[in-house]
């Protein structure tokens, strides 16, 4: 892991997987699990990624965690909306994740 962003992955971040939905069409979420991340304030806008909507997160978080994906839940602040992925200098993948 790379030391320049490791160093901010100080925040214990719970995400709930989305498993599936209901019958009735509600999300179905997985057995919730922590990982390392950094919470972002972020108040600009962010195109949904799925259906193109602007929205307003509720939360950003930086985190090494790829295995994120659309629809999870991020602790009691909304789904993965839109997912950044970048890459560090010499270092591992990192993600930005959109939630609300």
């Amino acid at each position: 892991m790379s030391r320049i962003l490791a160093r901010f992955l100080t925040d214990d971040v719970v995400i709930k997987p989305l498993t599936g939905t209901s019958e009735q069409g509600t999300p179905t979420y997985g057995t919730p699990r922590t990982i390392k991340g950094c919470y972002k304030q972020d108040n600009e806008q962010q195109r949904d990624a799925r259906s193109g909507a602007m929205f307003m997160p509720t939360v950003a978080v930086w985190s090494y965690d790829t295995a994120l994906k659309y629809g999870d839940l991020v602790g009691n602040y909304g789904q993965v909306r839109r997912i950044v992925t970048a890459t560090e200098r010499r270092g591992p993948q990192s993600v930005l994740v959109y939630a609300g």
